[in-house]
C-alpha cells in the first residue's frame, strides 16, 4: 500500500471522530449527555488521559498537527480542565492550555503529537496485504465509518451482530451494556469471520461507554 493511502487511513480516523465516539476515533472527543460541553483525549486504543488516583494529569498536545502543542489538564475521570486553575495551581483557559500571565505556553513537537501515551501507526501493510474492517454498530455511525475507512483502503467489510440483538430503546441498549460491563459478559456472536488468517490487518470498530453513556 503505498504512503499516500495510508495517510488517508489516518485521516479518515480522524474524520470519524467528528462523526461519532467509536474505537475507530482517536484525539479530542466531546462528551454526550449532561457532559457534552466538556472534552476527554481519546487515544483510540482504549485508553485516555486522566489518572483514577490522581486528580490532574498534564499532556503535551498538538491537536492540530501543526507541530506546536499546547499543554493540558485531565482529572481523575479523563475530563480537561477549562478555564479555571487546576489543583495543583495553574491556570488554563477555555480552551484548557496552560497559560501564564494569559499567553498560551506551547511547545515545538512532532505534527501530531498525541502525548506519552498517544498511540500512532507505525508500519504500513505490503501491497498485498489483506485488510478486514469489522464493526459493530448500534445506531449506524460506526458503519458509516467503517465505509469511509473501505473506500480509502479496500478490503473487506465485516459486520458484527450478536444472537441477541440490543434493544431499539436507548436507555435500555445503555442498562444493558452497563450490565454486560459490570459482569464483563459477552454476548453471544450471531456472525464470524471464516478464516481470520487469510488478513494481515484487522480494523476494528465498536460503540464504547464513557461516563454512563453510550457512544455510537
Amino acid at each position: 500500500m503505498k504512503k499516500t493511502l495510508w495517510k488517508l487511513v489516518t485521516a479518515v480516523f480522524a474524520m470519524t471522530s467528528l462523526m461519532a465516539s467509536t474505537a475507530f476515533a482517536a484525539g479530542w472527543t466531546l462528551g454526550q449527555g449532561d457532559n457534552q460541553s466538556r472534552w476527554w483525549y481519546d487515544l483510540g486504543n482504549g485508553q485516555y488521559y486522566g489518572t483514577p488516583d490522581q486528580s490532574v494529569e498534564w499532556q503535551w498536545l498538538d491537536g492540530n498537527g501543526d507541530g506546536i502543542a499546547e499543554c493540558y489538564a485531565f482529572d481523575s475521570e479523563g475530563w480537561m480542565y477549562a478555564g479555571t486553575v487546576t489543583p495543583d495551581g495553574y491556570t488554563v483557559n477555555q480552551d484548557g492550555a496552560w497559560t501564564v500571565d494569559g499567553v498560551v505556553q506551547t511547545m515545538a513537537v512532532a505534527a501530531g503529537y498525541a502525548g506519552t501515551r498517544g498511540q500512532e501507526v507505525s508500519a504500513e501493510p505490503e501491497a498485498d496485504s489483506r485488510i478486514l474492517i469489522a464493526y459493530f454498530s448500534k445506531t449506524g455511525n460506526t458503519e458509516e465509518a467503517a465505509q469511509e475507512i473501505q473506500a480509502a483502503v479496500g478490503g473487506d467489510l465485516f459486520e458484527i451482530t450478536v444472537a441477541d440483538p440490543y434493544p431499539a430503546s436507548y436507555n435500555e441498549t445503555v442498562d444493558r451494556a452497563r450490565q454486560e460491563l459490570d459482569t464483563n459478559a459477552r454476548s453471544a456472536l450471531a456472525s464470524t469471520v471464516e478464516s481470520m488468517d487469510d488478513y494481515d490487518v484487522i480494523l476494528l470498530g465498536y460503540p464504547k461507554m464513557e461516563q454512563g453513556y453510550i457512544c455510537v
